[in-house]
């Protein structure tokens, strides 16, 4: 068995999004999803509850009067924010652990998927483009096929980071060459193999090379220009920082002019801030 087979083998080992976040998710992708039997299956999740009633209160997404119940939460946040919130509270405790292989202490996978969702967000709604909270989910789940792939990282660390300064190449070239697969592939098989939506699958797999994709996806394309703004910005940069390269494909049409990225940076800043104290405690750090 080559080292992609294993690494795929993994992912098919990997446990499903746990309590009630698989049936949550399968309910959401329907667009007249029943919103009273969603918020019945959400209410068996009781850590889940009180994170979609917290997050419905916050600053951030409340009305004018506080909600008590969850089918008000529902209701109050939108199907685009509640599947935002099932995944990152399914996957934000796993994301804030190290990982290996990518010097990523504690915390920094986290931080930097959060920037990169935020920034992604905040460049859809620069772009007057609909649907931004689907883009931020993107931006939210980008990186996770670090989480499997960096222990074979790990293993041949030395020759990966030769291979990618030997041949002025981006880390996660020398990943695909090395390893016969990369962490943007593996994230998409991952999140195939946890039911989720497949524009979600095709811009995690295609975020380092929106250019290469075989049907165009304004979500990797925005994930794929956040991404790269929060590495220059210093926000989770682990070892796979290695020459990073912006598609140029990406910067035509999304008219990534100057202007407009200088303001996506800041406002990824300050979101970033407003946003931490709310989506951290989801990984209860």
């Amino acid at each position: 068995m080559n080292q992609r087979d294993e690494i795929l083998d993994r992912v098919r080992a990997t446990p499903d999004l746990p309590g009630g976040a698989p049936t949550a998710v399968w309910l959401l992708q329907d667009p007249d999803c029943d919103l009273r039997r969603l918020a019945s299956e959400l209410e068996r999740d009781v850590a889940l509850s009180a994170n979609l009633l917290r997050a419905a209160n916050s600053a951030a997404f409340g009305g004018s009067r506080s909600v008590s119940t969850v089918r008000e939460a529902v209701t109050r946040l939108g199907q685009a924010r509640v599947l935002q919130w099932v995944v990152a509270c399914a996957v934000g405790p796993t994301a804030a652990r190290a990982v290996m292989g990518y010097d990523l202490p504690a915390g920094k996978l986290w931080e930097h998927s959060l920037a990169a969702a935020v920034g992604a967000e905040q460049l859809a709604k620069d772009l007057r483009l609909p649907s931004t909270g689907e883009f931020f989910t993107a931006g939210l789940l980008h990186d996770v096929g670090k989480i499997v792939l960096g222990n074979f990282v790990q293993v041949d660390v030395a020759a990966l980071v030769d291979l990618s300064m030997r041949e002025e190449i981006p880390f996660v070239e020398a990943e695909r060459r090395w390893l016969g697969i990369d962490h943007a592939e593996v994230g998409a098989e991952l999140l195939r193999h946890w039911g989720l939506p497949d524009r979600l699958v095709q811009a995690c797999r295609w975020h380092h090379d929106p250019d290469g994709a075989p049907e165009p996806s304004t979500a990797a394309d925005l994930v794929h220009a956040a991404d790269a703004l929060s590495l220059a910005a210093g926000l989770g940069v682990g070892i796979d920082g290695l020459r990073v390269r912006v598609c140029p494909g990406v910067v035509e049409r999304q008219n990534l002019n100057l202007a407009r990225v200088e303001r996506t940076a800041g406002r990824m800043l300050a979101a970033l801030a407003e946003a931490g104290d709310l989506y951290n405690g989801i990984t209860g750090r």
